[in-house]
């Protein structure tokens, strides 16, 4: 059985720890003022918070992978599309020759 998801999609595992953050006092004032605005707590706020954090640096991971990719596909692609571009001269090339003779001049 997977986690609940207690708020935001924010999983709330069975099994926590408590640990001890010190923040600077405007940002606890900050915290404060959300918290209770928003009908939470600060330990679910802060789980919130550290969760978000976690799931953008997932994403700009997974992101540079994908750049780093692009950046090789790049370098192949480039590559076959001169090839590619070479062999289709070269054949231009031989079908207006075909062509040219077979109505009769040189080329």
């Amino acid at each position: 059985m997977g986690p609940s998801v207690a708020m935001k999609g924010v999983p709330c595992l069975a099994e926590t720890r408590r640990i001890v953050v010190c923040l600077p006092e405007s940002i606890i004032e900050e915290v404060d003022e959300i918290v209770s605005s928003e009908k939470l707590n600060r330990s679910d706020f802060i789980k919130e918070a550290v969760y978000s954090v976690l799931i953008e640096r997932r994403k700009a991971g997974i992101r540079e992978q994908m750049r780093q990719g692009y950046v090789e596909m790049a370098q192949i692609n480039l590559s076959m599309a001169v090839d590619l571009c070479q062999a289709e001269e070269e054949a231009t090339m031989r079908y207006e020759g075909k062509l040219a003779w077979s109505v009769g001049y040189e080329y």
